[in-house]
């Protein structure tokens, strides 16, 4: 899991107390402090406990 720290990726759904992104060819359960919409940019900046990733927004 601490691999996955740093990397971009997508968001596959809106993504706020939960949601899913696209990392590395896979999809995982994502958690943001921002609101992040389906689409947007995203960068992996915490693992969380039961596979979790905390992530932000990359900002072109």
């Amino acid at each position: 899991m601490e691999g996955i720290i740093g990397e971009e990726g997508v968001a596959a759904s809106d993504i706020g107390e939960d949601g899913k992104i696209y990392v590395m060819g896979e999809y995982w359960d994502a958690v943001s402090d921002e609101p992040i919409s389906s689409g947007d940019k995203i960068k992996v900046v915490e693992s969380k406990k039961g596979f979790k990733l905390k992530v932000q927004k990359v900002l072109n």
